[in-house]
């Protein structure tokens, strides 16, 4: 794999969670001038959704993190959308495996043994 790849792949992610960010707020926008569209909402969440499942390929099968972008997803469309019709049909729950990789990925990469370290 050459060396530029994981960077450009995090860039890209990056990039793809802004894109997110922006078209959830140019929904909560158009809501506000009473011009929201149902396909805007749609096409949001087929776009959250393919974001979600690449993330998911990219935490299974590479080194590239895409743990943090993740979970910060899941936090900004969690549940606390439903205070607002308008977005509500864009709460994403996430399904068991994806539940199991983010665990895992906890388990690797955060939860493991110091050894030789000082318990803190």
């Amino acid at each position: 794999m050459s060396p530029c790849l994981p960077q450009a792949t995090k860039y890209c992610i990056s990039s793809c969670f802004y894109g997110l960010m922006w078209e959830l707020h140019q929904i909560e926008d158009m809501d506000k001038k009473r011009a929201m569209t149902q396909d805007a909402v749609e096409a949001l969440r087929t776009r959250l959704q393919l974001f979600f499942e690449a993330c998911k390929h990219l935490l299974a099968n590479s080194s590239i993190p895409a743990y943090v972008t993740m979970c910060d997803l899941l936090i900004i469309f969690s549940r606390q959308l439903s205070s607002n019709p308008a977005v509500a049909g864009l709460k994403y729950e996430p399904d068991r495996g994806m539940q199991h990789l983010l665990n895992n990925f906890i388990q690797t990469y955060v939860f493991i043994d110091d050894e030789g370290g000082e318990n803190e």
